[in-house]
């Protein structure tokens, strides 16, 4: 766009229009072609490509070239952001001497679907001003690596101010609160996903939160990312707010197989809170290689526990915590792998890997389209007919239960064998929680102006995703969202819709039919990407914010529900009533055959 202005230039060198067409793909600039103004005569050159093919991206990363104009510094710092580099020397060389002191490129990195053209307006013969405009922001990560979706794909432009240093072009002046920014593709190749545990507010179990963390020091990064605290989401449901008392002292060291976390405190630790603090620590440190206890250590001295401490070759290591003490606070140690071995065949409840056959007379020969199966109690049943839906134990004729609730979705028990149901009503859902044969109502302000579809607990308990359909300018359209279960007073409710994004690099998945948990921060949904085509499996993490792993189908028949066991093996019922089995392998296995429901 042509504009007049200021800066005591003749009429005829007013500005430099940039014709750049930057594509973003994998994040990082295609090359353009960039016109300058020499008098009255206008020169055009064209830049060399800094990515090979989309499938196999290969980045050049270099500093500045000698006599680069400001297009080319732009587009040279934006490569460099492309590629992560621990302290970013090679994107600090674009800046001026005071910029690349004071810029904090982790502070908010700043996350598009896609960015658009590069304007560059030359103001006089020392300054420009090079506008990115028709951006597609998505999201931003903060330093802690809390990412934060916007409601809804923005479209916005970024401005930076460029001076000459030296004789050379150097971004002089970042747009306000820019820390770094890239595309969402180059984003899920350059940072690493992983989970940051916290306890929940009101029962012994960790509840995890995603981090999205640069390569670094991965003993110093999960802590870092532990005492920021939870997510704004994630921190009604949980016990967190005494960590912001708490502090690294210095980078966290390994000896042995035991790390030592030196504390600062502004409060001190009892034993009950110091053992707390070394069951998070030791949560978020397990995955990494070697590790087999961590230590609490304030000033040189370690912290008391309120547990023994572990030996080393016959020796005791005074205020250690070993890492499989998690276990007993890892909602994942429940095992959800027996109950789904079963599915409904025939009005009857078939275990597959015994082969034994459960009837009932409550509901007779009647065709089970949802089952859901007690964990820890496999006996205890909840099937959905359409007389309603029937729970309690198998093989009683007392022991069962009829709620006369039509529209019901496929129910689960949670961990402590309490059977959530869900129904689609004319007034949007009815949620139901039973526990020792009593019946009760929750309330659920998520769900308002929702039908639901179908849900799945997470392993935890406190959280749950939710498969919905509402109706937008005269159709319906599918929502996949995450919701908190809020205890108050012994009495659930389902609150704070979150939506989850499936919408990655343009391949979208806008029809969802069933969900289950993959891991703790990762889902499995049945999903198209065109509601013409076939469903297929895809597992993706609960922000939307990775790249969907395609698991695919088994055969030609459309997929109704699906089921994840805790070993990561994944079950589909297909519409023609033949079950599959899935590992990561790549291999579908056919379980069997004329099944309704699977658990």
């Amino acid at each position: 766009m042509n504009r007049r202005l200021a800066g005591g230039w003749r009429q005829r060198s007013v500005m430099i229009v940039s014709c750049l067409g930057l594509s973003f793909l994998a994040g990082v600039l295609l090359a353009g072609c960039t016109v300058i103004p020499t008098g009255t005569e206008l020169t055009s050159w064209s830049r060399p490509l800094s990515v090979t093919d989309p499938d196999n991206v290969v980045v050049s990363i270099e500093g500045p070239a000698q006599g680069g104009q400001p297009a080319d510094i732009i587009d040279g710092f934006l490569v460099s952001l492309s590629n992560y580099e621990p302290s970013y020397t090679t994107a600090r060389q674009f800046l001026t001497a005071d910029l690349a002191v004071s810029w904090q490129p982790e502070a908010m990195v700043r996350v598009y679907s896609g960015l658009g053209d590069l304007n560059t307006t030359l103001l006089d013969h020392q300054t420009a001003q090079v506008r990115l405009q028709s951006l597609s922001l998505i999201g931003q990560v903060d330093s802690a690596g809390i990412y934060t979706a916007v409601p809804e794909q923005v479209a916005e432009a970024i401005e930076f101010k460029l001076v000459q240093a030296d004789g050379e072009w150097r971004i002089s002046e970042l747009p306000p609160g820019l820390g770094s920014l890239m595309t969402q593709t180059r984003f899920h190749d350059v940072y690493q996903t992983v989970n940051t545990y916290f306890f929940a507010d009101q029962d012994d179990v960790l509840v995890p939160d995603i981090r999205y963390l640069p390569d670094g020091d991965w003993l110093r990064q999960p802590l870092e990312a532990l005492l920021a605290g939870p997510s704004p989401w994630l921190a009604p449901i949980t016990d967190s707010a005494w960590l912001a008392d708490i502090s690294l002292a210095a980078t966290p060291q390994m000896d042995a197989g035991v790390v030592d976390i030196p504390l600062a405190l502004t409060e001190p630790l009892d034993a009950a809170r110091a053992t707390e603090l070394a069951l998070l620590c030791a949560a978020n440190l397990r995955h990494l290689p070697g590790i087999i206890a961590v230590r609490l250590m304030v000033e040189g001295e370690p912290v008391g526990l309120d547990h023994p401490p572990i030996v080393i070759a016959g020796q005791s290591v005074p205020g250690s915590l070993a890492v499989t003490s998690v276990d007993d606070v890892n909602p994942d140690v429940v095992g959800r792998a027996i109950h789904l071995q079963t599915v409904a065949r025939q009005g009857k409840i078939t275990r597959l890997d015994t082969g034994l056959l459960f009837s009932n007379r409550q509901w007779g020969n009647r065709t089970i389209t949802g089952l859901a199966v007690d964990a820890s109690a496999w006996k205890r049943v909840a099937v959905v007919t359409s007389h309603g839906v029937h729970f309690g134990t198998l093989e009683t004729q007392t022991g069962m239960h009829r709620l006369a609730l039509r529209g019901a979705v496929r129910p689960q028990f949670d961990r402590q064998g309490r059977l959530w149901v869900m129904a689609a009503t004319a007034r949007g859902t009815d949620v139901r929680l039973a526990q020792a044969g009593q019946v009760e109502t929750l309330a659920a302000p998520a769900l308002d102006g929702l039908t639901i579809r179908n849900f799945r607990l997470a392993p935890d308990g406190r959280r749950m995703v939710v498969v919905a359909e509402t109706i937008g300018e005269g159709q319906r359209q599918t929502r996949l969202g995450l919701v908190q279960v809020v205890w108050r007073d012994g009495q659930a409710s389902l609150e704070h819709w979150r939506d989850i994004s499936l919408e990655f690099a343009g391949l979208a998945l806008p029809t969802v039919t069933d969900v289950a948990w993959w891991g703790q921060s990762t889902i499995s949904v049945i999903a198209t990407t065109d509601p013409s085509n076939m469903n297929s499996v895809y597992n993706v993490d609960i922000n939307g914010l990775t790249a969907p792993y395609v698991v695919g189908r088994p055969g030609s028949a459309p997929l109704v529900s699906l089921s994840v066991a805790a070993n990561g093996d994944l079950f589909v019922l297909d519409q023609a009533g033949e079950v599959f089995s899935w590992r990561n392998t790549g291999t579908w296995i056919r379980l069997t055959t004329e099944a309704t429901a699977l658990s």
